[in-house]
C-alpha cells in the first residue's frame, strides 16, 4: 500500500536533491531516474535552478531573496522553491527495482514529461520508498501547485498503479452492493460468509462425485446451507436469516458458469492439488488457481486475469509437469534443447537432399557416359565429352552391375528422407509448442508476480495474526496466573 505525502520547499534546495540522491541510501545509484533533468546532484541542482530563474525572475535561494529583505519581520514570503514527494510501501511488498519503476511511471502520470522531476529510490529502511524532487516551473514556464486536490489525485494514481503492480491499496466504499463496512473488514481477516461459500463452492465443484447442478444443491444442504433454486440459486448459511444469490460472489458463481465448471473440473486446480506440485510447477499452478478465483469471483484487487490468460496457464502448467521443467535455467535449456534437436534434423535432411540430387544426377549421365565409354575409338570431340562424367569414372559407373547399386542407393536415400521429414517435423512441432509456452510464460511473469506477491503478502498477515493470537493467550495466561490467589482467596470466602 503506497503512501504519498508532499512537503514544500522554500530553502536549501541543494541540500534535498543532495539527500535524495545519497548513495548509501541508494545502492550504487541504481535507482535514479531524471525526467527532464540530469541524475548526478550538481548538474540537476542547475537544471533546478535555471528553469526557476528563468521563470521566477528570482534567486533560486529562497529565504535568502533581496526581494524579501525589506519585508516587516514575520511577513517575508517563503517562495516555494521545489516541492518534495514521498511515495512509502510497506516492508516487503515490494522490491527496490519495482518501486523505482512504480516511481517513474507514477511521475511520467503526475506531471508528465516536460517537468524536471528527480527520483531516487532509498532502500535503506525496512520501507523502501521514492523520493521526488519536482521544478516548480516545466520548461514552458506553467507553475505547478500543490495543495490537497493535488495530492489526492496523486493518492489516486499512485493506487492506480499499485493495483497493477499487484500492491494493496486502500479503498473504503468499494463494492457496496455486495459488503458494508463489517463484511469488508470480515473479508479481510478471512471470515466472510460470503467467501466462505464461495471457498465451498469452488471445493464442491471440483468434487468427482458432483455431476451436475442437482448433485451440488444436495452437497450444500449436507454442508448446512438452506438452497432455493429459481432462476438464480440462492444459498443461505445456517445461523443467517438472509442468504444471497450465487452469482452475485462473481462471474464465475452464476448457474450457467457453475455447470460449465462442473463439467470441465479437470481443468481447476484445487487447493489440495497444490501439494503434489514443487519448483516452477507450483508457482505456475499455485498462479493458474489464483487467476481462476480472481476470474470467478470477479475481484480486482491485484489483477485482472482473463479467460485466455487461464487456458494459456493451463496449457503451460501441463507442459511443463509432462516434461518435468522445475526451474526457469531448466526451461531455457529445454527450449535450447528442442530448437537444437529441430536444426540438428534440419540439417540431416539437407544432407539426405544433397546425396539425393547427386546419385540422380549420376543415374541420368550413365547414358551417354556409359555410350562414350564403349567406344572402341573417339574423336578428339568425345574425349572433351567423356572428361565431364569424371566422377561416374571415379564411382566405377562402368562396372557391371553399379549401376543397379546406385540406384538402390538412391532409393534407399528417399525412403530415409521421408523418415527424415517426418522426424523434422515432428522436432519442429515440438520446438514450437516449446517456444509458444516459454513465450506465454515471459507474458505471464508479471501476473504471477503480481499473484505471488499477494500470496506473501496473505501469509505474513495470517503469520502475523497467529503470532498475536498466541502473544494474547499468552497474556491471557500470565493474568489468569497472577490473579490466581486472588480468586481462589475470593471463592474460599464466598463459600464459606
Amino acid at each position: 500500500m503506497p503512501v504519498i505525502v508532499e512537503k514544500s520547499i522554500h530553502s536549501s534546495p541543494k541540500k534535498l536533491i543532495e539527500y535524495i540522491l545519497n548513495p548509501d541510501k541508494n545502492e550504487e545509484m541504481k535507482y535514479v531516474t531524471g525526467i527532464s533533468c540530469h541524475r548526478d546532484a550538481d548538474s540537476a541542482y542547475e537544471d533546478f535552478r535555471d528553469v526557476y530563474e528563468r521563470y521566477a525572475h528570482e534567486k533560486f535561494r529562497g529565504k535568502d531573496n533581496q526581494q524579501d529583505a525589506d519585508l516587516p519581520k514575520g511577513k517575508k514570503r517563503e517562495t516555494v522553491l521545489l516541492f518534495h514527494y514521498i511515495q512509502s510501501f510497506c516492508p516487503g511488498e515490494v522490491t527496490p527495482e519495482i518501486a523505482h519503476k512504480i516511481g517513474v511511471e507514477f511521475a511520467k502520470r503526475a506531471w508528465g514529461s516536460r517537468r524536471a522531476v528527480l527520483i531516487s529510490t532509498h532502500e535503506d529502511k525496512e520501507h523502501i520508498h521514492n523520493h521526488f524532487a519536482v521544478s516548480v516551473f516545466n520548461n514552458k514556464g506553467e507553475r505547478w501547485y500543490g495543495n490537497k486536490a493535488s495530492t489526492r489525485k496523486h493518492r489516486e494514481a499512485s493506487d492506480k498503479l499499485a493495483k497493477q503492480y499487484g500492491l494493496s491499496v486502500i479503498e473504503p466504499g468499494k463494492d457496496k452492493r455486495n459488503y458494508n463496512y463489517a463484511e469488508w473488514l470480515a473479508k479481510k481477516s478471512c471470515t466472510s460468509w460470503k467467501e466462505k461459500i464461495a471457498d465451498d463452492l469452488d471445493r464442491l465443484v471440483c468434487d468427482e462425485n458432483i455431476h451436475d447442478l442437482k448433485d451440488l444443491i444436495k452437497a450444500l444442504i449436507r454442508n448446512g446451507y438452506s438452497v432455493r433454486r429459481t432462476e438464480y440459486l440462492s444459498i443461505r448459511p445456517q445461523g443467517r436469516k438472509q442468504g444471497i444469490s450465487s452469482y452475485r460472489l462473481g462471474d464465475g458463481y452464476s448457474l450457467a458458469a457453475l455447470m460449465y465448471r462442473i463439467e470441465h473440473k479437470e481443468h481447476v486446480i484445487t487447493e489440495a492439488e497444490l501439494r503434489n506440485y514443487s519448483g516452477l510447477e507450483y508457482d505456475s499452478a499455485m498462479c493458474l488457481r489464483e487467476m481462476q478465483l480472481t476470474k470467478y469471483r470477479h475481484s480486482g484487487e491485484y489483477h485482472k486475469a482473463t479467460y485466455e490468460d487461464l487456458m494459456r496457464s493451463s496449457a503451460l502448467l501441463c507442459f511443463i509437469s509432462e516434461n518435468k521443467i522445475t526451474t526457469e535455467e531448466g526451461f531455457k535449456s529445454f527450449v535450447n534443447d528442442a530448437d537444437e534437436k529441430y536444426r540438428k534434423a534440419l540439417e540431416k535432411k539437407k544432407q539426405l537432399e544433397d546425396k539425393i540430387a547427386f546419385n540422380e544426377s549420376l543415374i541420368e549421365q550413365y547414358p551417354e557416359f556409359i555410350r562414350l565409354w564403349k567406344l572402341p575409338e573417339r574423336t578428339p570431340d568425345e574425349t572433351v565429352e567423356m572428361g565431364k562424367f569424371r566422377v561416374l569414372i571415379d564411382y566405377d559407373l562402368y562396372k557391371d552391375g553399379e549401376l543397379d547399386k546406385r540406384k538402390n542407393r538412391l532409393s534407399e536415400l528417399r525412403k530415409e528422407l521421408a523418415d527424415a521429414e517426418k522426424e523434422l517435423d515432428l522436432l519442429k512441432e515440438k520446438r514450437n509448442i516449446a517456444s509458444e509456452n516459454f513465450k506465454t510464460y515471459i507474458d505471464m511473469m508479471p501476473e504471477y508476480y503480481k499473484i505471488q506477491q499477494r500470496r506473501k503478502m496473505e501469509e505474513d498477515a495470517r503469520k502475523a495474526a497467529e503470532i498475536r493470537e498466541k502473544q494474547i493467550i499468552n497474556e491471557l495466561y500470565e493474568y489468569e496466573e497472577e490473579t490466581k490467589p486472588e480468586r481462589s482467596h475470593r471463592s474460599s470466602g464466598w463459600e464459606r
